[in-house]
This record gives C-alpha cells, structure tokens and sequence, in this order.
C-alpha cells in the first residue's frame, strides 16, 4: 500500500557536519551573533572525563557554559505552507488526524529490539492508531508507513502527532518544546561507557527549556525491562 511513497538521502560524513557547525560570527541588523556547537572532539571529551564517571551537570547546562552563554531563549519551530505541502505528498496515506511517530533509529546510543517496536505497534494499531516511523533512508520493516524526510518535515510531523514514541536522539531536542506527549526510551551510550541511568541524568529532556512536564514520560532500560516499558507507554494511550 505504501510502496510508492518517495524518499531522498543525502550522503555526508560527521566530519562535513562538524566543520560547518564549528563557532562562527553573523552579522545581523548591527548585532553579533555567535553560533556555537558542541564539536564532536567537545562531546567526546564530555562523556568520557564527566558523563562516564557519574560527573558533571545536565547536558545543555554543559553546553551552555562551554559556548559562555548565560541564558536561554526559548524559540520554536514554524513551519510555513511548503513544509506542510511537503510532508502531504511524501505521506500521503498516513491519516494526520490520528497517527503515532515512531523514532526508533539513534545514532549515539544503543536501539532497543525490533520486536519491542513490532509490539508497540501491534499495540497501538489495536487501538486505532495510524503509524509513522520515523527512519535514516525511508524505510522501515518495523511497519510499512515510513518515508525519508528533512528535519523541517519530520519536526512538523511530529508536532500533529497524538503521542512520540522515542530512543532519546538529537532530534527530540528540535522538537522538545512542541506539546505533544513524548515516550523518551534511555539506553546506555554506543561510543562512551556511559549507562543507561547516566544517560537519563544527563541528557533528560526535563533539562530543557519549554519542555511541558506534565506531557514527558521517560523510561530507564537499566531499570525496566523492554515488556514492562511497553506496559507503561501503552496507558499513555
């Protein structure tokens, strides 16, 4: 049924995204404005001298002192008519009104099984629930709705979906002030020896600005097994 949905991939390497993230200035309307990113050189050196050894503070607090900021300004996501145009054509069987997004690919630290995903969602589909997955390359063999999209399209996306389901990623920052119920899934780190548990002290979403409380619901697989995480997203639904 959905065979026919178009993906796109864009092929670049960490060191390419590294050097044009590096600190730089912008000149905007008379003011300086200084871009900064955590290098990977930065974050390697974070997790193993803090984070591996039960030491430091929460992620962006890090962050933010290295960079020499003193505060935050919250800012979220817009999105004008061509991203949603966008997203309509590349999905366009996913039924909008009532869908679940799915992000189950992480790039720092370790998946969970495919069968857990498979269960969840046999789970939510039970309950009425379209599905979309949330993937690298566009496909996906945990269910058949799945299509490669920017981060503007995903971030939309997923700001009209019912509920998140998640492995806590980089893109859950992007989209952690929108008011959607998130399902944020901690696994131990796949380059440092950090656990799960130091990941969730660490890099909670609670952490961030904007983030609504009341709809944040995180899962320690250091402490609960992959049935009993289930048990507990699914009474979210």
């Amino acid at each position: 049924m959905y065979t026919d949905i178009p993906f796109y991939h864009i092929d670049t390497t960490w060191e390419e995204i590294n050097i044009s993230l590096l600190k730089r200035k912008y000149k905007y309307k008379g003011k300086t404005i200084i871009v900064y990113h955590c290098t990977y050189q930065e974050s390697m050196n974070l997790f193993n001298n803090k984070f591996s050894k039960g030491k430091g503070e929460d992620y962006p607090t890090e962050i933010r002192k290295m960079s020499g900021a003193t505060s935050y300004k919250l800012i979220s996501p817009k999105y004008n008519s061509q991203i949603i145009a966008e997203v309509n054509t590349l999905c366009p069987n996913l039924n909008k009104d009532n869908f679940i997004f799915l992000v189950p690919e992480p790039k720092s630290v370790l998946p969970v099984s495919l069968s857990f995903w498979k269960n969840i969602c046999s789970n939510l589909k039970e309950k009425g629930y379209d599905l979309f997955i949330n993937t690298k390359t566009g496909y996906s063999e945990i269910a058949p709705l799945s299509a490669y999209l920017n981060i503007g399209q995903a971030s939309y996306l997923a700001s009209i979906a019912k509920g998140i389901i998640a492995i806590r990623c980089g893109f859950l920052e992007i989209i952690s002030t929108n008011n959607i119920p998130k399902h944020v899934i901690y696994t131990p780190h796949k380059y440092n020896p950090v656990n799960a548990t130091e990941m969730l002290r660490t890099s909670s979403l609670i952490h961030y600005p904007g983030v609504t409380k009341e709809n944040l619901f995180e899962y320690n697989t250091d402490e609960m097994n992959e049935t009993k995480i289930i048990e507990e997203i699914m009474k979210g639904f």
